[in-house]
């Protein structure tokens, strides 16, 4: 559909800006042009669609909510970016049977050449780095669908969405392509007990998705795993450039510290260690981050912050109005933390849109003429700056906040240093 498309390049422009780092990996394992229906972790809202069906060139469908539908503007806006409406059983018993008509119309989509459909079985967002229990519409849908069209291929695409910070942007991104499940495998049982074959294949879906995905098996252990996480990064720094990377070692590297740690039959020393760690950073306003890059050499850092601050600050000045009014705007609006990221995605996209045509008409005006259409680019090029030098900044300030404190309380400090020596060969056992 032409909204879809005339959508899809500023949203894809916008990902350069909201994500540090994007992470596309595995991508050979997508189906080619197979009917296929995607199925990723919810963790994002509607971040986890738009994200999907702007890294990937096939056109996307993708289930939603039934209530986002009902005002005629924001209904009309939803099919015509390929929505389909899905009503849950909060909506009521009544309007899960309307249900039957978004099963008709998705067989119908993954029948058409090239089409994808997303799912996220899940059923609901919950904004946490773990696998919720799987709701069994993907698999009926998927099974329904070869007795529809017998003959034809299937399959479903496992897709993990693994978010260093998933409240907010500027984080990195690791979209993760796991091996296709061929639905064709579950005929035989579907045949024989639909019900049976429909378990079987939601959990071989849930054991896929596990796989893509940086799991954390439980609540009291997510403090232990991102402060092991945050640790390797910090160890392992990469470069600011390029955002988009195939770099697959960092994903698996990450998967593997959190199953070890996990695993490991010292849990209950790595647990208390590691919260104990993490407490005398926070007490003290330090960063694992400035711990490190104290010991390491920062004469480039300082060199490039220094010789570039005119343009950082021109860069930063250019596009407060706009941060300002985003920041503004969530705090306002938006009180649900897991639509944070998503919404402040799209008023990203409507406030530079906005911020980029007043420019260009303001240099109009000062006679510069048709140079007055590069205004809206070079405010987002700025931007893009700007992000990155405010970056060194701020881990410039962490490292000098920590030499003040190695400084006035070196004991302290040097038991900070020991506990993340420990720590640190603690997770390298699992690499």
């Amino acid at each position: 559909m032409l909204l879809y498309q005339l959508f899809k390049l500023p949203a894809r422009t916008s990902l350069w800006f909201f994500y540090k780092r994007i992470y596309r990996l595995y991508r050979e394992r997508q189906p080619k042009n197979q009917p296929t229906i995607i199925v990723a972790n919810h963790a994002n809202t509607f971040t986890d669609p738009i994200s999907i069906a702007l890294l990937q060139r096939r056109d996307l469908y993708f289930w939603a909510r039934a209530n986002e539908f009902k005002k005629p503007v924001v209904g009309w806006v939803a099919r015509n970016v390929h929505m389909l409406p899905i009503h849950r059983m909060r909506d009521g018993k009544d309007q899960m049977a309307k249900n039957a008509e978004t099963f008709a119309a998705s067989r119908r989509v993954l029948a058409q050449t090239g089409n994808m459909l997303f799912i996220a079985p899940e059923g609901d967002c919950y904004v946490e780095k773990r696998l919720r229990t799987l709701k069994q519409g993907t698999a009926r849908l998927a099974l329904e669908f070869l007795n529809e069209n017998k003959g034809s291929e299937l399959y479903i695409q496992p897709l993990g969405l693994n978010y260093t910070n998933i409240t907010g942007g500027w984080g990195d991104f690791f979209l993760v392509w796991g091996e296709p499940i061929d639905v064709r495998r579950y005929w035989a049982d579907f045949e024989q007990d639909e019900q049976k074959a429909v378990e079987i294949l939601t959990q071989d879906i849930a054991e896929a998705l596990k796989k893509v995905m940086l799991h954390i098996d439980a609540p009291e252990n997510e403090k232990m795993v991102e402060g092991f996480w945050q640790m390797y990064r910090n160890d392992a720094a990469e470069r600011a450039f390029p955002t988009y990377s195939y770099a697959p070692q960092r994903f698996e590297n990450e998967r593997a510290i959190a199953i070890g740690v996990q695993s490991t039959p010292h849990l209950e020393v790595l647990r208390p260690a590691m919260e104990s760690y993490l407490y005398s950073l926070e007490n003290e306003k330090l960063t694992d981050l400035g711990v490190v890059e104290s010991q390491r050499g920062q004469a480039g850092r300082w060199a490039f912050v220094g010789l570039s601050s005119p343009l950082g600050i021109v860069a930063f000045l250019a596009n407060f109005l706009p941060l300002r009014l985003v920041q503004y705007l969530l705090f306002r609006i938006v009180k649900d933390d897991s639509f944070r990221a998503p919404m402040a995605l799209v008023f990203g996209i409507f406030l530079w849109t906005i911020w980029g045509a007043a420019g260009a008409m303001v240099a109009m005006f000062l006679g510069l003429g048709w140079y007055s259409l590069f205004v809206p680019f070079l405010l987002l090029i700025l931007q893009y700056f700007s992000q990155h030098w405010v970056e060194q900044v701020g881990i410039l300030r962490q490292i000098s906040r920590y030499r003040a404190f190695k400084n006035r309380r070196g004991a302290e400090a040097e038991k900070i240093e020991l506990a993340r020596k420990i720590l640190q060969a603690g997770y390298r056992r699992f690499l």
